[in-house]
């Protein structure tokens, strides 16, 4: 991935996540494209990627038109896997206030395990959402 970065390519547009081999992804559509995630969060059941093509970085520059599209993507997914409940986030924006690695924004599908009677905290998937302010 850090080739890609030197040479000023993003890892999520045009395929470029295959020259790193990643895996391809399982759907594509004229709006964008669903792959499972290569690097899950540790526990994860499932855990999806949902991508516009288009090289969008912040919510103000998301078409209606391919959140729309995005959103339907990700209830193909849910019907399709028959989840009994899971997590979706959005991630955009630069990676030094989001805790991801890309800036291109995208949705990540994650479904984990069903919480235990004995749950403890530590029990979670652990994710990165953001950073705190260190005072």
């Amino acid at each position: 991935m850090k080739h890609l970065e030197k040479e000023g390519l993003c890892f999520f547009c045009n395929e470029n996540y295959l020259q790193v081999g990643a895996s391809p992804a399982e759907r594509v559509t004229s709006w964008g494209y669903v792959k499972k995630n290569d690097y899950p969060y540790e526990g994860a059941v499932h855990q999806y990627l949902i991508v516009p093509h288009q090289h969008i970085t912040n919510l103000d520059h998301l078409p209606l038109e391919t959140l729309a599209n995005l959103w339907l993507e990700i209830e193909r997914l849910n019907r399709r896997l028959e989840v009994p409940g899971g997590s979706i986030f959005l991630r955009f924006g630069d990676p030094r206030y989001t805790g991801g690695t890309f800036g291109h924004l995208h949705f990540q599908f994650i479904v984990g395990g069903p919480k235990p009677d004995d749950w403890k905290p530590e029990d979670s998937i652990p994710m990165t959402l953001g950073y705190k302010v260190k005072k």
